[in-house]
């Protein structure tokens, strides 16, 4: 950074210290410092690309200055500024500026897109929340004629031998020859096999991701339970974890060394394991789903305790630790939805998103009906003063 500035500081013209100017409130933003908002000031728009746009908006929600994030996001290219992300964010500072029909008619744009911002749309309009499958139209015959073509046979019976590596590769092979129709139906055969990794991997390169019914499965039931009786934690939230962990691969691995279904350090496992006697005979274990789940519902809840019952933090704390999520608390309370926006690392601020929308996926496929989401609207807060959210 320093370097940066001193250049800054040394440029003749405003033109040449823009760039520099930019780069610095990045820098600045990421670690939520107030004078993000100033070097941002004496860049010029030519200069800014996709991640100064974004975070100078940042900025200015950490700052809770309204007019810049209104300001900041009109002046952003079309094809970000119409991203749900910033369409969520223009209608809240259409509303912290006193325009509500503006703001109404934002959240309503942004309501039937099925994610984060939804949920948060549907809870700023008071609205209960249900999410809008999309079934891909599966059909059982079709289904039967691909599980006999050669390939899908192979990938078949390597995957029942545990080989899966080598059942990708047949898998992959067999799914690129197929027209779009029949991948579609290939989708559902590898649900229907219980390979529920290569289901929902393949149906994401579709684009396809309101199928409820197939992409989020539940076949780890006795588990999950045992999981949520031993901790209190919601198994809708342990279920959540394990889809967006391992794509419910009991064997799955991390380069870092985590393991199983809740991707468990070991080091992690048996610290929670002595804390929670509970049984950890060896490092091999983890990838056995009895010991792995109930293992990883207890170092959640122990996140979630310690985060003073803050779902947003234990989450961000499951995935970036929970030293990371201390760095990032506010010095005062703040609106949940600006805390989470900030989360300086991209991919743990995706999980807290995705976690969250999975847990609401998992609650309404048990029942089938809207919810009351207002408490996502709540605020996050050091952990010694309490928390307003539930697990």
């Amino acid at each position: 950074m320093y370097p940066a500035l001193l250049a800054a500081r040394h440029l003749d013209t405003p033109a040449a210290a823009s760039p520099y100017a930019i780069a610095l409130g990045v820098q600045l933003a990421l670690s939520r410092r107030p004078r993000a908002l100033e070097f941002f000031a004496l860049g010029q728009p030519t200069d800014f690309d996709e991640l100064s746009w974004e975070w100078q908006v940042r900025a200015a929600l950490w700052a809770g200055d309204w007019e810049r994030v209104r300001d900041g996001i009109a002046m952003m290219p079309e094809d970000l500024r119409s991203q749900n992300r910033w369409r969520y964010w223009a209608a809240r500072a259409a509303g912290q500026l006193g325009d509500a029909e503006l703001a109404k008619q934002g959240y309503a744009d942004v309501l039937p897109t099925d994610n984060w911002y939804a949920v948060l749309s549907a809870a700023r309009l008071g609205q209960r929340f249900a999410p809008t499958p999309v079934p891909m139209g599966l059909n059982d015959g079709a289904m039967d004629r691909l599980a006999t073509q050669p390939a899908f046979v192979r990938a078949s019976e390597l995957v029942l031998c545990d080989m899966e590596p080598f059942a990708i590769g047949e898998w992959r092979a067999a799914f690129a020859d197929l027209a779009q129709p029949q991948q579609v139906q290939a989708i559902g055969l590898a649900a229907r096999w219980g390979w529920y990794l290569q289901a929902i991997a393949a149906a994401a390169k579709l684009r396809i991701f309101d199928d409820y019914d197939v992409l989020y499965p539940r076949p780890y039931d006795p588990e999950v339970r045992k999981g949520a009786s031993l901790t209190g934690l919601p198994e809708d939230l342990i279920y959540a974890i394990i889809r967006q962990e391992s794509l419910y691969r009991a064997d799955a691995r991390s380069s870092a060394g985590a393991l199983g279904l809740m991707q468990l350090l070991p080091e992690t496992a048996r610290r929670t394991a002595r804390a929670w006697d509970l049984p950890l005979r060896s490092t091999a274990s983890l990838l056995q789903p009895s010991v792995n789940v109930p293992l990883g519902s207890a170092y959640l809840r122990g996140l979630y305790d310690r985060s003073g019952g803050q779902a947003a933090l234990a989450m961000g704390g499951y995935n970036a630790g929970p030293g990371a999520v201390r760095r990032w608390l506010p010095d005062a309370p703040m609106e949940m939805d600006v805390w989470v926006e900030n989360i300086p690392y991209n991919e743990t601020r995706g999980y807290v998103q995705r976690v969250s929308w999975h847990m609401i996926v998992f609650g309404w496929l048990s029942d089938r009906k809207p919810r009351d989401l207002s408490k996502w609207l709540g605020t996050v807060r050091a952990p010694d003063t309490g928390g307003d959210s539930d697990p």
